[in-house]
């Protein structure tokens, strides 16, 4: 059994990833209507991806190498996706994972993963301090897109986009 304290760790260092996630997936989301939609993305794809996060970051990565609205914002654009698409594997296993054990601030994560033919059981460790420093790496990347977002839109003076 948990401690009513032990409990508390865990939900908050859980509730710190989902949340800052939710971050950036906003922050994507809003970012690809704005190049389909304002900056000629809608030449690159008939519509957009509206799941598969892999596909979203891929079709911004095109964007940045192909438009050139985003000439200027290339590298720290692609960059910003490579770093989001390294963190997606490790927010799908702590929450869609189950944890199995918890004990002295130390988290065993149970995922099972499918592939066509066969079925593979994963454990995965965690501890509250990698959930919380991941948790905040979530929240500095999603910050930091979301500044560089905003110089695009003051850039190209996009009403719609823009804080009233």
């Amino acid at each position: 059994m948990i401690s009513p304290d032990s409990q508390a760790k865990l939900y908050s260092a859980v509730g710190n990833v989902i949340v800052n996630w939710s971050l950036i997936e906003h922050t994507i989301d809003l970012f690809m209507r704005l190049v389909f939609h304002k900056l000629g993305g809608n030449a690159l794809i008939k519509e957009i991806p509206k799941t598969g996060f892999k596909r979203k970051t891929d079709f911004l990565i095109r964007s940045f190498d192909t438009l050139p609205q985003l000439a200027k914002y290339k590298t720290k654009g692609k960059s910003f996706m490579l770093d989001i698409d390294k963190y997606i594997e490790d927010r799908h296993r702590i929450v869609h994972g189950v944890v199995i054990h918890f004990a002295e601030d130390v988290l065993h994560y149970t995922k099972f993963k499918y592939e066509k033919g066969k079925e593979d059981f994963y454990i995965y460790r965690y501890t509250l301090t990698d959930l919380l420093d991941y948790g905040k790496k979530i929240e500095d990347l999603a910050i930091n897109f979301g500044l560089m977002i905003r110089q695009i839109i003051n850039e190209y003076a996009i009403q719609e986009y823009s804080q009233k």
